[in-house]
């Protein structure tokens, strides 16, 4: 899944850089995309993924696996069929994170770490990829009780 997931992205994010290519929101002097600003984007998201994969992964899945297992959390108690299951998974963690969002926008501490996302200097494609660190593992270390508490299965992870 892991290889899936990042194929997606390095597709989705080619395209998109494509199209920028011939609808571009910014230039440089010389009237081409910064390829430069790009990889600096990027090479943050690579960092913080790294440090995320290999920090993380094992606990986000131990989270989700024994929150189904022990059929703990809020979802599995609502007694669903599996796809409704699935689904109402998807929205409860769809919900967590716009929360999430709204959180890092709201309080003060949070804010310092959200900004470096929105004050890019050059807003395009990669900008998707710029988060500060400290949000990053700040983000999962509440996943870790969240994917619990709501009965988030490791399916819904995975399509989210």
């Amino acid at each position: 899944m892991d290889l899936t997931s990042l194929t997606v992205q390095i597709a989705a994010l080619g395209g998109c850089l494509w199209a920028e290519s011939f609808f571009p929101l910014f230039m440089d002097r010389r009237g081409k995309i910064r390829w430069v600003h790009v990889a600096r984007n990027v090479a943050v998201g690579l960092m913080n993924g790294l440090v995320l994969t290999v920090g993380f992964s094992g606990l986000i899945r131990f989270s989700a696996q024994w929150g189904e297992l022990h059929r703990f959390g809020l979802i599995p108690r609502l007694g669903l069929f599996p796809a409704a299951e699935l689904a109402a998974g998807f929205v409860a963690f769809d919900l967590w994170m716009y929360g999430w969002h709204r959180a890092n926008h709201a309080i003060p501490l949070l804010w310092r770490f959200h900004r470096t996302h929105h004050t890019d200097p050059a807003l395009d494609t990669s900008s998707a990829y710029r988060f500060h660190l400290g949000e990053m593992v700040l983000s999962t270390l509440l996943r870790l009780l969240v994917i619990p508490l709501l009965g988030i299965r490791l399916q819904n992870l995975v399509l989210y």
